[in-house]
């Protein structure tokens, strides 16, 4: 994985993965140039981690979003409180919400989403002046939307205000573009 210099990293479309074991394609962001915890540490079990992934959702049913975020943040590898801090809690909290919604549970996949977004905003007023991580603030904002919400609108707006931020940013001008053709394909549907 690649290393940042200012240690925010960015997102882009590859495939998932948590403590070495492969979950879901979806965004990553990149790791932290400090990690926290020591690089020799086992990754945990494909088994454990989607069994983190069930109590988290159950949790979630349960209206206790504070102890899901509580337990992914005992497994973060950023600096506490940090921007890459909360964009590795954002990630997580997109695992949950993924998670929820394959196994049929929109409600819990939405209350995720909130929380990952309420984690996005706290990198926005983190990482002012850095461009590539407000892009990837504002991509990442329209996958939820697009993906987690039902919000194609809000979707359209995250992406364009990716571009402003980053116009260089390849993964915001396919989502913007993709979007648009989802979104004609079914306008003309109708």
């Amino acid at each position: 994985m690649s290393f940042s210099k200012n240690g925010l990293g960015h997102v882009g479309s590859v495939l998932m993965f948590m403590g070495g074991a492969l979950l879901a394609p979806t965004l990553v962001f990149a790791e932290p140039a400090t990690p926290k915890k020591p690089a020799e540490a086992p990754a945990p079990s494909a088994r454990s981690l989607r069994q983190k992934l069930s109590d988290s959702r159950d949790l979630l049913k349960a209206d206790r979003g504070d102890a899901v975020e509580a337990n992914l943040a005992k497994d973060a590898h950023s600096q506490p409180k940090s921007a890459a801090w909360h964009q590795e809690m954002a990630a997580n909290l997109l695992r949950v919400a993924f998670s929820a919604q394959e196994a049929g549970d929109t409600a819990s996949a939405q209350k995720a989403a909130r929380r990952a977004l309420a984690q996005l905003d706290r990198v926005e007023a983190l990482a002012q002046g850095d461009a590539k991580t407000l892009a990837s603030v504002s991509e990442l904002r329209g996958v939820i939307a697009e993906r987690l919400l039902g919000t194609t609108a809000d979707a359209v707006t995250e992406y364009k205000k990716a571009l402003v931020r980053d116009p260089n940013s390849p993964s915001a001008r396919h989502k913007l573009r993709q979007t648009d053709s989802s979104e004609n394909a079914a306008t003309q549907a109708k």
